[in-house]
């Protein structure tokens, strides 16, 4: 075993060695294939996984220093090298939730604004858009319906109100507004089943 690793490393000096031997080219142009597999998971969170694949390619430029110095003797180069990279591919994407509709995103963002500066005894975003963002993002990884859900929450009880109240004009006009975010809420639940 001693004698096969002894050879091998024999050889990986020889081999380096013949390298540094030959004169470098002033021009060198490398291209080459790239395949991966990408799996990259947060638990809890997120997961990606699926193929890639992509072109790697470069350019190098050596000027030796005797071009530069006008010196003969010398044997050192500088050196300029450009890199690019390009790939394609499916990743997969799963998550723990994810927004269908930045509109709900935004009627979200508008909701919790009553969290901000709108009551003052309620103020705890202060009406900064991340923490607002986060509380929003909070209730969809709840439910994705979260805001139409708390919708039809709140109309049913303006409608309860209206009716202990006895204004029937006000209870026909909150039993339609309730009547359509129910239907609305109806329809965003069909279309996650389907």
């Amino acid at each position: 075993m001693k004698k096969i690793l002894t050879l091998a490393i024999c050889f990986v000096f020889v081999g380096v060695g013949g390298v540094f031997a030959q004169p470098l080219p002033r021009h060198t142009f490398e291209l080459a294939p790239e395949i991966s597999y990408i799996v990259y998971k947060e638990p809890g969170l997120m997961k990606e996984e699926g193929m890639m694949y992509g072109l790697t390619g470069s350019y190098a430029y050596r000027l030796p220093f005797r071009d530069i110095l006008r010196c003969k003797t010398s044997r050192q180069s500088l050196m300029l090298k450009a890199e690019g990279r390009g790939s394609f591919g499916k990743v997969d994407y799963e998550n723990s939730g994810k927004i269908d509709n930045i509109e709900e995103f935004r009627k979200g963002l508008e909701v919790e604004l009553e969290h901000g500066v709108r009551f003052k005894d309620a103020n705890v975003t202060n009406n900064h858009p991340v923490l607002t963002g986060m509380i929003v993002f909070a209730h969809l990884k709840d439910s994705l319906d979260y805001y139409k859900l708390l919708d039809v929450a709140e109309l049913e009880g303006d409608l309860l109100k209206a009716v202990a109240a006895g204004n029937a004009k006000k209870i026909q006009n909150e039993y339609k507004k309730l009547t359509e975010a129910k239907i609305a809420l109806a329809k965003a639940e069909a279309a996650r089943i389907a």
